[in-house]
């Protein structure tokens, strides 16, 4: 007798990440001391890694320290067995003696340091980690919120409304701020925004979600880009874009029975 194929469909959910960077001198500095960095697949598991670092301490240290941190953080996570709040302060925190430790060796380098903000993501969940006052944005559904933490004083009667109060590289230790959070299906798409100061001292908050909610990547990208540098672009401006949707595929098994 003959038997028929059986056939079994399931329907899986899964989670793909689109992204774009863009960063940009401005207009009054004559060097650019952002680094930036998006990694696809940095753990061979489908994992992304995006930083964004904003250096300070002149012409080469400011360089010198964000590129150090990108790398840094890049390299001890591929390294890392699993990425976790845990993981991401400890490439923070490696990156940040590393700097230091630089810094207190070469007399040019003196007083260098930068900001960080990382975002891991591997299908629906969701790690950050900071440090100063680079930010990360998630907007979804129309709305907006910051999710990493600032690290700056607030004095107006200073004249400095806006000090930073660390940096990594600038002393031995440093706090990271972390936090995880996971992605729903039904909340999807959702985009997530890294940027240095020098976007949105210039672009507000609700100028960042209008425009966020426009178009592709990298027409939103150029137009954030588009605006700080027409209000003035006095510092460095460094973007990521990255935007998660929900897939689904579709696995077929068969089950052949052969004639008895």
């Amino acid at each position: 007798m003959f038997w028929k194929n059986k056939i079994t469909t399931n329907h899986l959910s899964a989670i793909c990440f689109d992204h774009f960077t863009l960063t940009d001198t401005g207009i009054v500095r004559d060097h650019n001391e952002d680094s930036l960095s998006v990694i696809k697949n940095i753990d061979g598991n489908g994992g992304l890694l995006a930083i964004v670092a904003d250096g300070m301490g002149g012409h080469a240290g400011g360089e010198v320290a964000s590129k150090m941190a990108v790398d840094i953080i890049s390299e001890y996570i591929k390294r890392s067995k699993q990425v976790n709040e845990s993981s991401l302060k400890d490439a923070i925190s490696f990156a940040n003696k590393a700097i230091y430790d630089k810094a207190q060796n070469e007399s040019k380098l003196k007083g260098m340091g930068t900001t960080c903000v990382v975002l891991y993501t591997s299908n629906y969940k969701l790690i950050w980690a900071n440090v100063g006052d680079s930010r990360l944005y998630q907007n979804q559904e129309d709305n907006l919120i910051q999710i990493s933490v600032d690290d700056v004083f607030q004095d107006d009667n200073s004249g400095k409304s806006h000090i930073l109060t660390q940096a990594c590289g600038t002393k031995p230790k440093v706090n990271v701020h972390t936090g995880q959070r996971n992605l729903t299906e039904e909340g999807l798409p959702s985009q997530f925004l890294l940027c240095s100061d020098g976007l949105y001292d210039l672009v507000k908050n609700n100028e960042l979600r209008k425009v966020l909610n426009l178009g592709s990547l990298s027409f939103s990208a150029e137009l954030l880009m588009g605006l700080a540098k027409e209000r003035g672009g006095h510092d460095n401006i460094s973007i990521i874009l990255i935007e998660a949707n929900s897939y689904t595929t579709e696995a077929t098994t068969q089950e052949i029975k052969i004639r008895s």
